[in-house]
């Protein structure tokens, strides 16, 4: 099952242009419980008109490759005290061969950001998190 949310998430402002269309992000697998946490999240902000995206953050002290990418999924939700807050949870990493590039393309010179672009879910595979890329 696919679930697209292009037309639902708010797109980087202008000025961002999309530069990988479709990115399968890796490492869920080891990110079940931040993954069905941002899942949960998704559908308590899609439920209530609230906020949820992507975040990648360079991750240049990860001892098996300084270029990595780490992609969060965030949502806002609510606290204990009731309060509205910003969730988020590591959920997985940028392709090692993708990192390098952007890295090469954008490091010094241009801003990323990115959106969510659908969620798979299949007995074989089962979450898989795709993504857009922009750069500013």
């Amino acid at each position: 099952m696919r679930v697209n949310f292009l037309e639902e998430e708010t797109l980087p402002d202008t000025g961002f242009n999309i530069a990988l269309d479709e990115v399968n992000i890796v490492g869920e697998e080891y990110y079940k419980r931040e993954c069905n946490l941002f899942l949960d999240g998704i559908l308590y902000s899609r439920a209530r008109n609230l906020g949820f995206g992507i975040e990648l953050v360079r991750e240049p002290s990860n001892p098996h490759d300084e270029l990595a990418i780490m992609v969060f999924g965030y949502w806002t939700g609510k606290s204990i005290l009731r309060r509205t807050s910003i969730k988020r949870a590591h959920i997985g990493y940028i392709p090692r061969k993708l990192a390098y590039r952007i890295a090469k393309e954008t490091d010094g010179v241009a801003p990323i950001a990115a959106a969510l672009s659908a969620i798979e879910t299949s007995p074989v595979d089962p979450i898989n998190i795709i993504i857009n890329i922009y750069y500013g």
